[in-house]
């Protein structure tokens, strides 16, 4: 069951991952944009039991450990505590091999903007270096997206570049806080991928994105 009290691209996540039927029109979207043979889906994080689902957002070490790569490696790439993920999904392959999906959720234009926030001159060097190496340069607020493409090619070095794929959830018609059409996403997104020096290709390469409609979702 989704919680209560939260709204936008949180709230839209959490009602498709606890409604069965909603949960499996998005896997099936998933293995759509994949092309990869899925045998099974997994979500890491926020993760489902048989009480129900944690909807804690895996970071840091958890995060590192849940896709299978060892924290100790990361140390010169990014601050321990590292970013929060929307979602995490595991998918098992037809051979039994496992991929990785690092889900973004986004219910309105507005958040596909950030700034860094972190206090710490250690860890602003640190994080720095990984935007310059892995980026290219891009206005401030475009900080997280940055940020999520560096873990990505770093992740691609460490264990090949189909071990991982970035996914953008977009949520149209959000009736919880700020509404947003699909027309005003792929134009927000155009924008984006422009101000951070991308092409279509590379965009394409970097991104995968899922438009899903939540004009369903309520805030009870």
């Amino acid at each position: 069951m989704a919680q209560t009290g939260i709204k936008g691209s949180k709230r839209c996540l959490q009602a498709y991952l606890s409604d069965d039927n909603k949960r499996k029109e998005l896997e099936e979207k998933v293995c759509e944009i994949i092309r990869w043979a899925v045998k099974e889906i997994d979500w890491l994080g926020p993760k489902q039991s048989d009480d129900g689902w944690d909807w804690k957002e895996l970071t840091g070490n958890a995060f590192w450990k849940a896709i299978e790569v060892n924290p100790k490696d990361t140390r010169e790439f990014w601050p321990a505590r590292g970013p929060h993920w929307d979602a995490i999904a595991r998918l098992t392959l037809e051979d039994g091999s496992y991929r990785y999906v690092l889900f973004e959720a986004k219910a309105n234009v507005q958040e596909l903007k950030s700034r860094m926030r972190t206090k710490s001159d250690v860890s602003r060097k640190l994080i720095e270096g990984a935007l310059e190496r892995y980026t290219c340069s891009a206005p401030s607020y475009y900080y997280q997206t940055r940020n999520r493409i560096a873990h990505k090619r770093f992740i691609d070095e460490k264990k090949g570049m189909v071990y991982v794929k970035l996914c953008y959830l977009i949520f149209k018609n959000d009736m919880t806080h700020i509404e947003t059409s699909e027309d005003e996403w792929l134009t927000a997104l155009e924008n984006e991928h422009r101000e951070l020096g991308l092409d279509e290709g590379q965009a394409k390469e970097l991104f995968n994105e899922i438009c899903l409609d939540a004009s369903w979702v309520s805030n009870d």
